[in-house]
């Protein structure tokens, strides 16, 4: 699963270091699946630009709080933020998602 994680948050060329490993395990046993963190990698890249893992972390938190861990529970069950919803930009949210089921497609399809 770690490798998988990884390669969904495009660090290819390297390990995790221990302080980021102990991020990716304390997530995955909270129950979530790679497909589930990758839609928190990419929430996060959309946000900060770049990876920031204790904002990354809060995301997967707020989740676990909310008892949502698949991604199919997050769609339904997590409120966009009002970043995601500025008007002006209509259907944002809908390309986030085409663009998240493409990749858990990809990913699956590597499994």
């Amino acid at each position: 699963a770690l490798k998988r994680l990884r390669a969904a948050m495009n660090i290819r060329d390297r390990e995790f270091t221990p302080s980021e490993r102990k991020y990716a395990e304390s997530w995955l046993a909270l129950g979530f699946p790679v497909e589930a963190l990758a839609l928190a990698y990419d929430r996060t890249m959309l946000r900060k630009g770049k990876l920031i893992w204790a904002y990354m972390d809060s995301i997967v938190r707020n989740w676990h709080e909310k008892d949502l861990h698949t991604p199919e529970e997050i769609e339904a069950g997590d409120s966009p933020t009002p970043a995601r919803n500025r008007p002006g930009q209509p259907g944002e949210n809908d390309e986030d998602i085409e663009y998240m089921k493409r990749l858990f497609s990809e990913m699956n399809g590597r499994s």
